[in-house]
């Protein structure tokens, strides 16, 4: 299905100063049929197999996504019944594991 994106936010992330290894992109858009999606999508972490990581937005948690290979990826969708978490210019992203952020990013227009 094509949908006309009216509003997009994504934060490219990266390991904090000190840590090193991964990388990941979380995206949100809202659409011009009101609908709203949230992607996260990341490589290169050095945790266990079947580990799950929180996903959040300003400190708080909006996601968790189980790791696998070092990678992960998921998807929220509003039209799947999703609750979609909001984003926007200038709120951080982080992807933490055992309460330790090991990617982190700030949102800004796409």
């Amino acid at each position: 299905m094509f949908r006309r994106i009216v509003e997009d936010y994504e934060a490219s992330l990266a390991p904090p100063t000190g840590l090193h290894g991964g990388s990941g992109k979380i995206e949100r858009e809202r659409y011009g049929d009101g609908s709203v999606a949230f992607s996260v999508r990341f490589k290169g972490l050095d945790v266990p197999d079947d580990a799950v990581v929180e996903v959040r937005v300003d400190g708080k948690v909006v996601d968790r996504v189980r790791v696998r290979g070092g990678a992960g990826r998921h998807e929220l969708e509003s039209v799947r019944g999703h609750d979609v978490p909001g984003a926007t210019t200038g709120q951080t992203a982080e992807i933490a594991h055992d309460g330790v952020v090991v990617l982190a990013g700030t949102f800004q227009p796409d």
